[in-house]
């Protein structure tokens, strides 16, 4: 009996040491269980993988400060440089707005109010009866815009640069249509995208958002029609 206990410690212990890996991590408790410090293999600079003697967080602690600091070095200089290549932007040079203002539509001979809104990307107005088709093999838009003060609508056929999904509060978002538009804001005058949707549960048939305003104008929603030419008061002089 005493053999057979002894024959079976004997394969057990086997059994364990067979079980047990070998070159077992050190861990830590930032990065978890690694060989080396992570910025040091990605880097691929010093000797700290595999060639420290002893725990290599503790040996190369120095190195491994050194080159945090050369990285962290290194992105400051890179966010530097994109950076310096955006495009300036003159606040003196900019458009004071206010958070309504007129705009003016050239090809349709409307003049509409508009809300600006900096949290939108792309422009929106009022369109009804939207028909696709195809001419000269590009897609086509026609609609209609109606001047909710004087009811004079207007049909107009654009080319359909794109189409766009507006999230909403429920359900899973809207599908427009966009198209670009000739449009005058105060002094500013320019052709830019605008996203065609039913604003008639709107107060303005028209919103603003940034791509019309990068570059061209600030917002002072404080104020409201102070665009000139297009604000009443200047109209009646």
């Amino acid at each position: 009996m005493r053999v057979f206990l002894c024959v079976a410690l004997c394969l057990a212990m086997v059994v364990c040491a067979a079980c047990t890996p070998k070159n077992q991590p050190s861990f830590d408790p930032v990065y978890g269980p690694q060989t080396a410090p992570p910025l040091l293999e990605w880097y691929g600079d010093g000797n700290c993988t595999g060639a420290c003697e002893g725990d290599p967080f503790d040996v190369c602690a120095e190195e491994r400060k050194k080159l945090e600091k050369k990285l962290r070095k290194e992105f400051k200089k890179k966010f530097a440089a994109r950076k310096a290549a955006e495009p300036k932007v003159k606040f003196e040079n900019l458009l004071i707005i206010g958070q309504k203002e007129y705009v003016y539509f050239d090809q349709l001979k409307m003049k509409l109010p508009a809300r600006i809104d900096t949290g939108a990307t792309t422009s929106s107005i009022d369109a009804t009866d939207l028909q696709q088709y195809e001419r000269d093999g590009e897609d086509w838009l026609r609609f209609t815009i109606t001047d909710p003060a004087s009811g004079k609508a207007v049909v107009l056929e654009r080319p359909l640069k794109r189409t766009v999904r507006i999230k909403q509060h429920e359900g899973d978002g809207q599908r427009r249509y966009v198209v670009e538009l000739q449009v005058q804001l105060g002094s500013q005058k320019c052709t830019t995208e605008f996203s065609l949707t039913d604003r008639s549960d709107f107060k303005m048939p028209v919103l603003i958002g940034r791509s019309l305003l990068h570059g061209r104008a600030v917002v002072d929603v404080t104020r409201e029609y102070i665009t000139s030419p297009l604000n009443d008061s200047n109209e009646k002089q």
